[in-house]
């Protein structure tokens, strides 16, 4: 578990610094399986962030909605001294959505790989 409490503030202004959430939590649960199986899932919570927005008339104060991404892993790990290993996952897995002023929000998507060490 990961725990984060963020209080900044701009001297000049008195507000909130832009884009730092007051507050990040992380919890990862993984699982063997068998001798060489593993499971996990993990989930990150990202408070409300603070941001400003230029307009003809002016700065408005804007506030991001507060989100969580959860994932899902799983580790197959066989061969000689276990030096194959295939791993798969699907990472944000309710779908997710992210205000757009936070960057790219690629949604749910899938991945898998396979690593060799020799």
């Amino acid at each position: 578990m990961f725990w984060t409490e963020l209080k900044t503030e701009d001297k000049d202004s008195g507000k909130d610094l832009e884009f730092n959430p007051e507050r990040v939590i992380s919890l990862a649960l993984d699982f063997g399986v068998t001798d060489g199986l593993n499971i996990g899932i993990n989930a990150t919570h990202t408070g409300e962030q603070y941001y400003t927005t230029k307009t003809p008339a002016g700065t408005t104060d804007q506030t991001t909605d507060a989100y969580t991404l959860t994932n899902l892993t799983a580790n197959y790990s066989f061969g000689d001294k276990k030096m194959f290993n295939i791993n798969a996952g699907i990472n944000n897995i309710a779908d997710t959505k992210v205000h757009k002023r936070l960057g790219s929000n690629v949604g749910q998507y899938y991945f898998a790989g396979m690593k060799v060490n020799f």
